[in-house]
């Protein structure tokens, strides 16, 4: 009954049903790597540091406080360069690789224990960890080339439910749901089914299909909680943290790599498990290599802002995919022909391609119609523009032309009222 009143939600206020083509990476299992040459692993300029060049680690070693948060070897190796206030720590690898002796699996029997361990996990969430009405978890992906979220809801399920369990019994929340997109219906039916094969363990947890892209966790809670209820206290968390939590329960493993979708110009797009601090230069050539010359490498997906020379990326805790753009990719925009994609695939529902329209106009009016205000700026709408229409870029422009607008009525209202002001100084 949730899923189908959600459902309902999502009708009415949705144009259509927001799906991207299947990712090549999606169709492939995860791949694990698992040798590289070298490690680089961001513990932050302020951190404590527990080893120094010439220290000797394996695979689990403490190596850093990073604020709260304890950063372990992804390797094992023998550090090669630990400054402090370098913010990073980089080990060569060892042909032997091993795991830690130290490593030891928690014992969780109380909330304050649970969050203890998801600290000693190394993950970072542990400081927003806080009983609340809903938890939910985010499996949706912020990003169409990323299909990460969906393999490790499918891979590592038996980790996520254990998580969940625990994270239930211990902090109490009165609902859970999993929260997953339009490209994950195998994500939706197996996780509903073992809810359904579970109802006393895994009493009121659902599944939710949302219908529309989902960049960002504000968004997120509006979709699921709907208007009403965006207000009450939820937490969000991401099904990989939830995973990584899971695994570190049964395992004592704390966080030492990542699941990575790696899409581009690699001639073998996938997923692939990797340690922290891997070169990207590396995973390409486990991919296949490269069949164009890369331009720039994103570690967010096709709509990251932020892109990065090749030689210089190293995946770390937040990286989602390293997708690498090649020189011949780029594609000249066209005349809009007038498909309004953008508006469908906006999560926020504005008209980029009127936004445009009047940006190039300079057509105040116009634009001050569009809620070019609201836009995010998450990029989807250029993406999916089939004539390459810089729309993002012009969603941008029209923001800063609105910051100093001011309707031709107001203005003539604001002189009356100088005016007036001037009457009654001169009475």
């Amino acid at each position: 009954m949730q899923y189908n009143s959600f459902l309902k939600f999502q009708k009415a206020n949705l144009c259509k049903d927001v799906i991207f083509p299947v990712n090549n990476s999606a169709l492939l299992p995860s791949a694990v790597m698992r040798s590289v040459s070298m490690v680089k692993i961001e513990v932050g300029k302020d951190a404590l540091l527990n080893v120094k060049k010439g220290s000797r680690v394996d695979i689990g070693t403490l190596i850093a406080n990073a604020d709260t948060t304890p950063v372990y070897s992804s390797v094992s190796g023998k550090v090669v360069s630990a400054k402090k206030n370098d913010g990073f720590i980089c080990i060569e690898t060892v042909d032997e690789q091993k795991t830690d002796e130290n490593l030891k699996k928690p014992r969780i029997s109380s909330a304050k224990a649970l969050v203890k361990a998801f600290k000693d996990c190394g993950l970072c969430e542990h400081e927003k960890l806080t009983s609340a009405e809903t938890l939910i978890i985010n499996c949706c992906e912020n990003d169409p080339v990323v299909s990460a979220n969906q393999l490790c809801a499918t891979e590592d399920y038996d980790n996520i439910f254990k998580a969940v369990y625990l994270l239930k019994k211990y902090l109490g929340f009165k609902n859970i749901i999993f929260a997953a997109d339009s490209n994950q219906k195998n994500v939706f039916y197996r996780f509903t089914e073992i809810i359904g094969n579970n109802r006393d363990k895994y009493e009121n947890t659902s599944v939710m299909w949302i219908t529309s892209f989902v960049p960002n966790e504000e968004l997120l809670s509006f979709y699921v909680l709907g208007k009403e209820k965006a207000n009450t206290e939820f937490l969000v968390l991401g099904v990989q943290t939830v995973a990584k939590f899971g695994e570190y329960v049964k395992t004592g493993m704390p966080i030492v790599s990542k699941r990575v979708t790696v899409d581009g110009i690699v001639n073998t797009p996938q997923n692939v498990i990797v340690p922290l601090g891997a070169p990207v230069n590396e995973i390409f050539e486990f991919c296949g290599g490269v069949y164009d010359i890369p331009s720039s490498v994103s570690l967010g997906g096709a709509l990251a802002k932020e892109t990065f020379c090749q030689d210089e990326c190293f995946v770390q805790k937040d990286t989602a995919c390293v997708f690498v753009q090649g020189v011949t990719a780029a594609v000249e925009p066209t005349a809009c022909i007038g498909c309004a994609r953008c508006a469908d695939y906006c999560p926020i529902k504005l008209y980029p391609f009127e936004v445009e329209d009047a940006v190039l106009k300079e057509n105040y009016k116009k634009l001050s119609k569009q809620n070019v205000d609201k836009c995010i700026e998450c990029g989807v709408c250029g993406y999916v523009c089939p004539a390459a229409r810089p729309l993002l870029a012009a969603m941008a422009e029209g923001k800063k032309m609105m910051e100093n607008y001011e309707p031709a009525e107001e203005k003539k209202f604001n002189l009356l009222k100088l005016f007036k002001k001037g009457d009654k100084g001169n009475e």
